[in-house]
């Protein structure tokens, strides 16, 4: 929750990426897209 930052019960790229940053393993915007992709299977656009 405290990386929700608009409560919809989901992380956004942003969120994502200011959570990394705060674990102190700060990604790039493709290394967080290729990421998420690897999660999700490819299923969701970033």
């Amino acid at each position: 929750m405290e990386f929700d930052l608009n409560n919809e019960g989901e992380i956004d790229l942003m969120s994502l990426k200011r959570m990394m940053e705060k674990l102190g393993v700060p990604k790039t915007h493709l290394e967080m897209k290729k990421m998420i992709s690897e999660v999700t299977g490819g299923s969701h656009d970033v």
